[in-house]
């Protein structure tokens, strides 16, 4: 994705004065400071993080914790050399883990609210077609159902801890994928930056505010109108993913298994709902062939994933 904090675009050359910041941090924690001080000092001196973000605890925590920090990758449960250049000692990076890992913290990492997972359409019905809007009861589990109400056919539904699981899994799958993270990488790595990305965007608007004046002028015919705002609607779409996968996953960890769920674990509910709209175009919910047994119909889903 974008570079990690510290190093150079090559990913071994340290960048000083941000392993200065890293170490400040280390040293600040370790000394009684918080996660949340650490913010607000970032904040204040105008200190950003790699892709020009405000620091937020969890990005202090990933790269402090990172073994990318004292020069090590992790292989397995081992970990071995990697090609970055140590910031830290090893002697400070295990006080930190140990630290920043401790059990007694993890009650003040996310929240209780109900976020449902999937929003926008994203489950679908396999019946109609219609989108599957949450279900919530106070004396049953939630759902994902079809409803008559929103011009659905209703004959679809689906415990919604269930879906939610297999998306969470098959989401989990996708970021660890190797090859997918390459093809991702390389996808964001062309988008220029965001404010010129964002210029293009009021370009495009202006550009359908023209095409619908020159329609209306008479200057084109309905068919060039069309043909002229589908590519134009296109690539305001292409646009927009990217600029959101950016902006969602631009700590995501390296394509490890054990590091990309700890990454979810850690991140909001509202995160990992903007992450599964960034990667997911949709999940179609078929009717099941199963009855009585516990746990979800794997026939039941079918999966479209955007493109990297």
């Amino acid at each position: 994705m974008s570079r990690a904090y510290g190093w150079a675009d090559d990913g071994i050359t340290i960048v000083e004065p941000e392993a200065k910041e890293l170490r400040a941090m280390a040293e600040q924690l370790l000394a009684g400071g918080t996660l949340r001080g650490l913010v607000a000092d970032l904040e204040e001196r105008g200190i950003a993080t790699a892709t020009g973000k405000t620091w937020q605890p969890i990005t202090i925590k990933r790269s402090l914790t990172n073994p990318r920090i004292i020069g090590k990758r992790k292989s397995g449960d081992q970990l071995v050399r990697a090609e970055a250049q140590p910031i830290l000692d090893k002697r400070t990076f295990t006080k930190l883990v140990a630290l920043l890992h401790a059990p007694e913290r993890a009650r003040f990492i996310g929240d209780r609210s109900r976020v449902h997972l999937l929003g926008g359409g994203i489950a679908r019905c396999g019946v109609c077609g219609s989108a599957l809007f949450p279900n919530t009861s106070s004396t049953r589990p939630d759902s994902y159902a079809c409803a008559i109400r929103s011009g659905g056919c209703g004959k679809i539904s689906i415990k919604a801890d269930d879906l939610e699981a297999d998306v969470v899994e098959r989401v989990l799958a996708r970021m660890s994928d190797a090859s997918f993270r390459r093809d991702l990488a390389k996808s964001l790595n062309e988008l220029q930056s965001s404010t010129d990305a964002e210029r293009e965007l009021a370009e495009i608007d202006r550009r359908f505010e023209i095409l619908g004046e020159d329609f209306a002028d008479g200057v084109i015919d309905r068919a060039t109108m069309r043909a002229g705002t589908e590519r134009v609607r296109a690539r305001k779409a292409t646009l927009e993913l990217h600029i959101g996968r950016r902006e969602v996953l631009d700590d995501l960890p390296e394509p490890d298994v054990e590091q990309i769920v700890q990454w979810w674990e850690e991140t909001s509910k509202a995160r990992r709902r903007d992450v599964v709209t960034v990667l997911l175009d949709h999940v179609t919910v078929k009717r099941t062939t199963r009855r009585g047994h516990a746990g979800i119909d794997p026939d039941r889903l079918h999966y479209e994933w955007k493109a990297a």
